[in-house]
């Protein structure tokens, strides 16, 4: 690229752990290590933050008294890959994960949270005017041409890559104990752990399931998860995990029956892209940001009421070979979904926002 283009990696200063946008920087960082020098951008990093390797330059990003920051030497173009950041006086492509505040206002910008609407409220301006906008999904697409009028022109739809795994994590179904599904639920209530708790209760005795629900990191939302389960008698087998390591996570993966995805709304799922890289098979929501994630493999639901997933969750339990078919489904999905695609469709996306 003739142009100075700085990809903003400033949210890898946050904890590690498998949210989106810390997933989505780390894989195009990967990926883009792959890409000739020259093609390279440079990294926008917070101040005091190590550069990640492989890359030929970065800027810092020099925070105001007003969230918003400035750079400390010149580019032509910065890809912003979160919410948070706002720099002025550049050019700029922006990510854009999904719109689920504005589906859940009452929620994620209600009363009480004055300063995080402010704060999504500058985001959605800078969406507005940035020179592209990218996006995982179709669906989400639809939702920025729905709700924020942007043109269609103006949109790149890039989906994410799967997950790298370790080899002690490539293969899953090994286990032990007691079958469990696995929902991985950092978002609450939009990833719908009470569906998956609901559909447990359902599910034949006989078959001694269990759940486990992880990254529901806040005590309430914990709290009514597990009220919940007591209720409808299950609390002996259900397990509710406030935010794993990647690590610990990827262990809980390679020894569950299946990944539950029963979310409402969905840009394009991280944790069902990590459940088909370790060969899990995978029940979504018939929603249209699952179905473009999983493909062909999976099953998806497209009802919200509980009976349907207990007769999945049952059906995996008795019939093995369906199951393994359900986890290769997963594995050949996966595998279709490069990080290196990613980033060569992003570094795309550059060039054609600067004009090169």
């Amino acid at each position: 690229m003739a142009s100075l283009v700085l990809l903003d990696v400033t949210p890898l200063s946050g904890p590690d752990n498998e949210r989106g946008t810390r997933t989505y920087v780390r894989g195009l960082i990967g990926a883009m290590r792959g890409l000739p020098t020259a093609e390279r951008p440079g990294l926008l990093i917070g101040r005091g933050m190590p550069a990640p390797e492989g890359f030929s330059s970065s800027v810092i990003a020099r925070r105001g008294v007003r969230r918003t920051a400035s750079l400390t030497a010149p580019a032509d173009l910065v890809h912003l890959t979160a919410p948070e950041t706002d720099i002025l006086g550049v050019a700029q492509v922006s990510s854009c994960h999904d719109l689920i505040p504005l589906r859940f206002p009452a929620i994620e910008l209600g009363p009480g949270r004055a300063a995080a609407r402010r704060r999504y409220n500058g985001y959605l301006e800078r969406l507005l005017w940035a020179r592209l906008v990218l996006v995982p999904s179709q669906a989400t697409a639809d939702d920025l041409i729905q709700l924020l009028a942007i043109p269609v022109q103006r949109i790149r739809v890039i989906p994410y890559g799967a997950p790298a795994l370790a080899p002690e994590f490539q293969a899953a179904g090994a286990s032990r104990g007691a079958p469990y599904a696995l929902i991985v639920a950092n978002r609450e209530p939009h990833t719908n752990a009470a569906l998956a708790i609901r559909s447990l209760a359902g599910t034949n005795p006989r078959h001694a399931l269990q759940l486990v629900i992880v990254g529901v990191d806040e005590r309430r939302r914990r709290e009514r998860l597990q009220r919940l389960a007591v209720a409808l008698g299950v609390q002996t087998r259900t397990r509710i995990i406030d935010t794993p390591t990647p690590t610990h996570l990827s262990e809980l993966r390679a020894r569950a029956l299946a990944a539950l995805v029963p979310s409402s709304i969905d840009g394009f799922s991280i944790p069902a892209l990590a459940a088909m890289a370790q060969g899990l098979p995978v029940i979504a929501r018939e929603i249209s940001g699952l179905t473009e994630a999983l493909g062909s493999a999976g099953v998806l639901v497209p009802e919200c009421a509980p009976g349907p997933w207990a007769e999945v969750l049952d059906g995996l339990v008795e019939d093995p070979r369906w199951c393994a078919d359900l986890a290769r489904r997963s594995r050949a999905r996966a595998a279709t979904l490069t990080w290196a695609e990613t980033a060569t469709r992003t570094h795309a996306a550059y060039v054609e926002a600067c004009g090169d």
